[in-house]
Parts: C-alpha cells; structure tokens; sequence
C-alpha cells in the first residue's frame, strides 16, 4: 500500500496463510477499508475448492475478517473465480465465478460488509460448454447495477442485474464482426447507471491454439446495458499484439501457449474516457506492457470523477465540521515531533492510536468522548526508532481512518 502516490510502500507480508491459493483480487471502500480475495485449493475436503474473502480495516496493513464465501460441501463448487468489487453507494461487495461444471456463472454476494456471503447464479448455460475463458468479470455502475462479462470461447457475453444480483438479464453478445470468431479474456468497467466499457482479446482465427492466430485488443461501449437489447459500438483499441496461440487452461497449457506478460483490462479515467492495460510480444520475444488510452467518441460518465480530497469542511459558521476527517500529520518526515488534525462532525467516543509495521498498537493519544468539533494532537516519537508508522482515528462505531508517518531520526 501507498498513501503518498507510490513514493513509498508499505508491504504486508502475511495476507494469507493457507496452505495453496490461486488467482487473488483486490478493491477498496471508502477511506481505509480493502477487500482481499481468493481461491483455496484443498479446502476441508480433499480434492476441494472454496473461495475466501478476508478484509482490512486500516488501508491493507492487517486483514482481520477472514469469511468462506463459498462452502463446497454444502453448496457451490467454484471453478475460475473472477474479481471482487464494491458498491460505493450501499459498501455491498460481489466476487464472480464460473461454477466447477464450466457452463454456470455465480456470484457470492454479501450486504453486511463481507461477513456473510449468498450465492446467487447469473447465468446457466448448456452441459458441455465452458465459461472459463478466462475468467468472469463484475463491475458495479454507479447507480448500483451489477454488471458481468464471461467468454465462451468464441464470443463475449454481458449480463446485468438491478436488484442487487437477485435476477439477471438475459446475456447479450458484446464482440461482433470476422476480426473477432474468437474472444477470451473479457474485462469491464462501469460509469453511470448502465453505462460500460468491455475489453477482450480478439482473433479472426476460429481456433485459440492456432499458430497463426493475431490477436488484437477489442473495445465496446454501451449506454444502455439494462435495456431489453442494449446498443453497443465495437471498435479496435489495439493491432496486433500477439501472434500464436493463446491457451487458458492454466497449468494444463502446453509449453509456447501461455508465454503472454498477464491479461488485459480496462477502467475508467476521471474525465469518463477509457484506459486499457494490455501484454504485448508481438514487437520482440519478451512481453511487455502498454496501454491506450481513449481519445474520442462517447464515455461512460456524464461528468468528470474527481478524486476525493481529505480536508475539514465546516458549516456557514464555521464552527462544526461536516464531515468527518483525518490530515495527514506535518511535518512529516518528523524529529522528535509532529501534529496530528482531526475533525468529528457529531458526538462521540474518539480514539486516536499509532501502530507500527506490525501492525501492534504503540501509543494511544487520545481514547475519550470528545464534541464535534477540529482538534489538533502533538505526538512526541522521542522514545520511538526511525521508521514507517501508522495513526488511526476512530470516531462512534462507523467513522475509521488510517494514514501513515515517518520518523526520521
């Protein structure tokens, strides 16, 4: 994790301990809040499979809450599990997955934080055809419809939900045209309500595995995903950025089919335009990463996304903050001491602690019932070594927030 725009980063190293896991997602919710994702192999039973998502409360540094979302005696066996998002709106969190058969898409939902988890299915298809292609892929728009993109093999395929996962769309085919007979390795991103981007790899080949398959990057856009037969533009955001074959059974690949960097994907600049990440070894033996960005035609936002800006908002008359807040400390770098701002918009137990890497409490400077108001608290590290820190603020039982210092001794 980075709290200064990648200058410097902090490493957990212990996220997960299980004994074997594949295929790990991320997201974030709000200001400290970061969901980690898995799939363990082994589980309970042997020859089992189940899905984990564990959560961290204080930016990534420890991961508290560890659920089994799926639990493959009793209901779902998860085949290719796809990534975890979070509905910004409602903090709902969705991870996607192909069921063990092939022909089935799930996805686990919780609407308590990630403590518990549903599963739900999106969409069942024939016996013998196979969604694993690579893998499944959720977004959640803005308006708090849950979208996700799956591959056949040949085509791409988008299905969407507006009760929160409970009943789905048909799916509709997303890729089109000869440059693409066969699509794998969807991803999408999400705007305003109904409004996506979907990227996928792209062949005029029939055959995945063909030597002289030339893949390119395929981009598609629709403003109306939740319509009964959405409109959907197609275009190439890429040429050629492979030629040869192309496997996604994994491990099961045979030797020169996998030699890609990783998979393509998409997201959202703040202006709406999209930005795709994609491998590339089509311009010498070793892959190497690119991406494009998109410089004309509609976007998915109808105005730009700003990020948010951490400072201390108050009413007409400025005396009672309005929303609750954390500044980062100055100075920072700091010897021996610093100042640390905050501001509680309402009433309420106030704890601020620092911790240091290991995540172990090592100071407590303020653990009382405080008026809303902005405080400022003096933290003397005279007694402490030069390093990385953390300090949290938390306020009542819904307001958390983390930021990090540095003692430079």
């Amino acid at each position: 994790s980075s709290t200064d725009g990648g200058t410097v980063w902090a490493v957990n190293p212990v996220s997960s301990n299980v004994p074997l896991n594949d295929r790990q997602w991320i997201a974030t919710h709000g200001e400290n809040e970061v969901y980690l994702t898995f799939k363990q192999l082994g589980v309970l039973l042997v020859g089992t499979e189940s899905i984990f998502v564990l959560k961290s409360f204080d930016g990534g540094l420890t991961f508290p809450q560890v659920v089994e979302a799926t639990t493959p005696e009793f209901g779902v066996q998860p085949g290719d599990q796809g990534n975890i998002a979070v509905d910004r709106n409602n903090g709902n969190v969705y991870t996607v997955f192909i069921g063990s058969a092939g022909n089935s898409v799930y996805m686990a939902r919780s609407t308590n934080g990630g403590q518990s988890f549903a599963i739900l299915l999106a969409h069942a298809g024939p016996s013998g055809v196979s969604y694993a292609n690579v893998f499944p892929i959720v977004a959640v728009d803005r308006g708090s419809n849950v979208h996700v993109v799956y591959s056949d093999g040949a085509s791409i395929f988008l299905t969407s939900s507006q009760d929160q996962g409970n009943t789905w769309n048909l799916p509709v085919r997303v890729s089109n045209g000869a440059d693409t007979k066969t699509s794998l390795s969807p991803w999408i991103d999400a705007g305003d309500a109904g409004s996506v981007d979907i990227s996928w790899w792209g062949t005029s080949s029939s055959n995945n595995l063909a030597p002289d398959a030339q893949w390119k990057v395929l981009f598609a856009q629709t403003q109306n995903a939740l319509a009964r037969s959405p409109s959907i533009s197609q275009s190439e955001a890429t040429g050629v950025f492979h030629t040869g074959p192309i496997c996604v059974d994994g491990t099961g690949c045979a030797s020169g089919t996998r030699d890609l960097a990783e998979y393509a994907s998409t997201t959202i600049y703040n202006d709406g335009t999209a930005m795709i990440v994609y491998p590339d070894n089509q311009h010498q033996t070793n892959p190497l990463t690119y991406f494009v960005k998109q410089s004309g035609g509609n976007t998915v936002l109808s105005k730009s996304v700003t990020n948010a800006v951490d400072r201390m908002e108050t009413d007409v008359a400025g005396s009672v903050p309005r929303r609750f807040a954390l500044e980062q400390n100055y100075p920072n770098p700091f010897n021996p001491s610093t100042a640390i701002r905050y501001s509680i918009p309402e009433a309420g137990q106030v704890r601020l602690s620092v911790y240091n890497v290991l995540g172990q409490e090592i100071a407590v400077l303020v653990n009382d019932q405080q008026s809303p108001g902005s405080y400022q608290v003096q933290f003397d590290a005279s007694r402490f070594s030069s390093g990385m820190y953390f300090y949290r603020l938390t306020a009542g039982v819904s307001h958390q927030m983390t930021r990090r210092m540095i003692i430079l001794k």
